[in-house]
């Protein structure tokens, strides 16, 4: 799994905060792979704006014969990693830097690339992880509550 970090307007920004938007069309000079997190980071003015939301490609269309797309150009589809309004404390940790303070407020803006990075990995490493706990604890439910059912069927007849 890379990183990537991407500028994006304004507009284009809100829809994809808003789930209107779930893919991006970019060009295709970074490796996009399956899997990838992008971390899009708002651009107006020729700044960024402080705004930032990280996605994960679930599918890549690249150009090719009959597809419509000029050649070295794709088309990203993407879920959200999360946002801050919606997921707390995950995304609180994508978007707070070593120093402590939330991005919008921190002291080493824009310098903050190193640390943006470090913590979006073990943000999108510790999502993974809960992923995998969740599923395995729900197989784990559903093998004890197997276990019960078919003890108190054996009750019920004896």
């Amino acid at each position: 799994m890379q990183r990537h970090e991407l500028k994006i307007a304004p507009e284009y920004f809100r829809a994809v905060w808003e789930d209107r938007k779930r893919s991006e069309l970019r060009y295709d000079d970074r490796g996009y792979r399956v899997g990838d997190v992008l971390l899009l980071r708002e651009f107006k003015d020729g700044e960024y704006t402080g705004s930032r939301l990280a996605v994960k490609v679930t599918h890549i269309l690249r150009s090719g014969p009959g597809l419509g797309l000029q050649e070295g150009w794709c088309v990203l589809s993407f879920i959200h990693v999360g946002k801050e309004k919606e997921e707390g404390d995950i995304v609180k940790a994508l978007r707070t830097c070593s120093v402590g303070a939330p991005c919008a407020d921190c002291p080493q803006k824009p310098k903050r690339w190193n640390c943006d990075w470090k913590l979006m990995g073990q943000a999108a490493d510790l999502i993974e992880h809960m992923e995998l706990e969740v599923h395995n604890y729900r197989k784990a439910l559903e093998a004890v509550e197997a276990r019960l059912q078919k003890g108190r069927g054996g009750n019920q007849h004896g």
